[in-house]
């Protein structure tokens, strides 16, 4: 059965309205006692979620089709997103989708003070680069989104539990990886997998490459276990 989903609102509130203090406080409380619910695989049509474009975060009807074997084109500028993959000390990475319902993770940067914004677009670039000439993916791209950078990548998997055939497909990566890069911050929920050409591959992702160092790939494979 569909979960019923249920938009509430309340009226509008200028700045200087004396209920607006008792409002804010009364919303914040409910939204802090709310019961957490489970991430979805994929938003459906009519469904209100997360909008972004340049400039800012909505509430959006999702008006489109979901297509997990799609990919955004590169210079889309708005997305969706509907489930949090996870943050690290750069940025939160959200399982997203374009307005058409092509599928893609949407990794936004953490804002930093206006000094530090060049060294975070190269940070932004070194990952970029880490899909381009590691992995030779080449569909991610950057975009600004909310005023900050952004990495729009293409969606994986990422099982709970690997086989040999993952735990292959990882130390291949990883391999490939230590050869130009080390992730200090490397954990399980860093690597996705996808299938090319009936191979199943393995990708790093979302974390914050180093100079790589000797010792780097066992020193990772470690990390993980492997």
């Amino acid at each position: 059965m569909d979960e019923k989903r249920e938009l509430a609102g309340t009226r509008i509130y200028k700045w200087k309205d004396d209920d607006l203090p008792k409002a804010l406080v009364y919303y914040l409380d409910n939204m802090s006692r709310s019961v957490p619910q489970a991430s979805i695989d994929a938003p459906r049509k009519g469904e209100y979620h997360l909008h972004m474009d340049r400039e800012r975060v909505t509430w959006k009807e999702f008006k489109a089709d979901y297509d997990r074997g799609g990919f955004p084109a590169t210079g889309k500028t708005t997305f969706f997103t509907f489930a949090l993959v996870g943050s690290g000390a750069q940025g939160t990475a959200w399982k997203g989708c374009d307005e058409e319902g092509n599928a893609c993770i949407v990794k936004v940067f953490d804002k930093l003070p206006k000094i530090e914004h060049e060294l975070l677009r190269e940070a932004v670039q070194k990952e970029l680069q880490v899909w381009h000439e590691v992995f030779n993916e080449k569909r991610a791209f950057t975009v600004d989104l909310t005023t900050t950078p952004a990495l729009i990548m293409p969606i994986l998997d990422q099982p709970k539990n690997w086989d040999d055939q993952h735990r292959q497909a990882v130390r291949t990566a990883v391999q490939l990886y230590s050869a130009r890069y080390f992730a200090e911050d490397l954990k399980k929920e860093h690597i996705g997998f996808y299938s090319k050409d009936a191979n199943l591959k393995a990708i790093l992702f979302d974390t914050q490459p180093t100079v790589a160092r000797m010792g780097g790939k066992e020193d990772m494979l470690k990390k993980l276990e492997l």
